[in-house]
Formats: C-alpha cells, sequence, structure tokens
C-alpha cells in the first residue's frame, strides 16, 4: 500500500511540475492543492523510508487469495441418520438392580383346623325283606277275591267281563269256567250247582297284588314285598299261606305270571 502511495506522490508531483514548466500552475494547483501536495510530498517521504527498507527484502510475488469458504454451520449441519438394517442394536449391559429387602410381616397365628373325620364305608344295603300277610288275597275294582269264593258272587261284583270261556271239567262234575277281564282273569270249578273260585291269574303290569307285586319286577321287589319265605322250583316262586298259594314265574330276571291258586278245591 505504501509502494503505491509513493508511485502516485511522484505522479502526482510530476503533473505539477509539468503545470509549472507549461505556466498553468494557476489554472492546476490552488491553495488548498499545494497543501495537499504537501501532505502527499510528506507521506511520499514517509514512503520513501520505509521503501528503502522494504527494497531490502525480495518483492514477493501476491498471490491469489482463495475465497473464504464458508464454514458450516455447527447448528445446521444435519446428523447422518444411521441405517437400521447396518446398524446393530446395542445389547443394554445388565444393571444391577438392587433387590428390595423385603420387610416383615406379622403373620396371623392359623386357627387350628378341625381334623375332618373319615368317612365310613357304606356297606353295601340289602333289600329290605317283606313279610307275608295272615292272608292271602286278590282285589281288582274295589272286590276282594278269595280262593274258594261264591264265583257268581265275585262276577257279579266285578260286572260283566270281556270275555267267559267254559269247557266240561275233568275233576268235577259239571263245567269249568273262565272270566277274562282288563289283566287278569279268574277260572272256577263246579260243585254241584255252584262255582268257586279255583285261581287268578295276573297277566299284564296295569295290575298288581294288594303288596304290590307286578308284572316285570325283579326278585329283590318279590322279597322286599312278601319275604324270603318261599319254595323255588327252577324259576318259579311259590309263597303259601293256608288253603291259598301264590305262585310268581321269573324269565330273565322278572316276573312274567302271578298267579292265586286254591289247594283246597
Amino acid at each position: 500500500m505504501k509502494t503505491y502511495m509513493k508511485i502516485l506522490a511522484k505522479l502526482f508531483a510530476l503533473l505539477i511540475t509539468i503545470n509549472l514548466l507549461s505556466g498553468c500552475a494557476e489554472n492546476v494547483v490552488d491553495s488548498s492543492d499545494v497543501v495537499t501536495m504537501n501532505e502527499i510530498e510528506a507521506s511520499g517521504n514517509s514512503a520513501d523510508t520505509s521503501e528503502v527498507t522494504e527494497s531490502a527484502a525480495p518483492t514477493e510475488t501476491p498471490t491469489a487469495t482463495p475465497f473464504p469458504t464458508a464454514t458450516p454451520d455447527p447448528t445446521e449441519e444435519s446428523t447422518p441418520t444411521p441405517d437400521p438394517t447396518e446398524e446393530s442394536t446395542p445389547t443394554p449391559e445388565p444393571t444391577a438392580e438392587s433387590t428390595p429387602t423385603p420387610v416383615p410381616t406379622e403373620e396371623s397365628t392359623p386357627e387350628p383346623t378341625a381334623t375332618p373325620e373319615p368317612t365310613p364305608t357304606l356297606e353295601p344295603v340289602a333289600p329290605s325283606v317283606g313279610s307275608l300277610p295272615s292272608s292271602l288275597v286278590f282285589k281288582a275294582n274295589g272286590v276282594t277275591i278269595k280262593m274258594n269264593d261264591n264265583a257268581n258272587d265275585i262276577v257279579a261284583a266285578l260286572g260283566a267281563p270281556n270275555q267267559t270261556f267254559s269247557t266240561p271239567s275233568c275233576a268235577f262234575d259239571g263245567e269249568d269256567k273262565i272270566y277274562y277281564y282288563n289283566g287278569f282273569f279268574i277260572s272256577t270249578y263246579p260243585s254241584g250247582e255252584t262255582d268257586y273260585v279255583l285261581s287268578v291269574t295276573i297277566q299284564s303290569g296295569s295290575v298288581a297284588t294288594p303288596e304290590g307285586v307286578k308284572i316285570g319286577m325283579n326278585y329283590d321287589g318279590m322279597v322286599e314285598a312278601l319275604g324270603e319265605n318261599y319254595s323255588q322250583m327252577l324259576d318259579s316262586y311259590k309263597y303259601t299261606v293256608g288253603d291259598t298259594e301264590l305262585t310268581l314265574i321269573f324269565e330273565g330276571g322278572s316276573i312274567v305270571e302271578i298267579t292265586y291258586y286254591n289247594l283246597a278245591a
């Protein structure tokens, strides 16, 4: 910069000298210009002094000053987003967790529980055993029928039968007769001019004895109703009271026929 000022001052002085020589100094330089020139000369003299110092050093070739690069704003610089597929998720290191110290609680003393009593083993209960009535009779439609009763009176009390069958008797003089009613039938035998009840046979489960024995009942039911005081022949069980015999015939474990019979005939 000083070198430029020096050159400029010399040029300015040279111009003034030329104007003075040409006699046009009054048109070119005024009093203010003289002051300026003096200042220029003074600056030039000071520049000469510095030039002597600078001339000793080799003239440096000015180098092109590179344009300043914009300093990146650290706040504006975007942080690269890590690639989720390439970046492995760091395994968190186990941290030592403090185990909470259990606070002792007051435990209530449990009340003593009653020891359960052992369940008694139930023994198989035998079927209850009935007993024979003092007489074996059959009842139907409110009519009590006993063996050796007058058959004419019984039929009259029961009403007209569904069907009647008669045949000459093999054991008595006269005819044996059978009167059919719903679920049972009555057999009679002749004695003189009168017919008497010889037997009553139950054929349907809709009819039962006064003790509750009926067709389809099993052995236990029979024993519960009539007891065990019977005589047995194969599948036939017979109960006897006085001159009346009650026979029950089983088939396949169930009663299939019940018959009252007159032993005195």
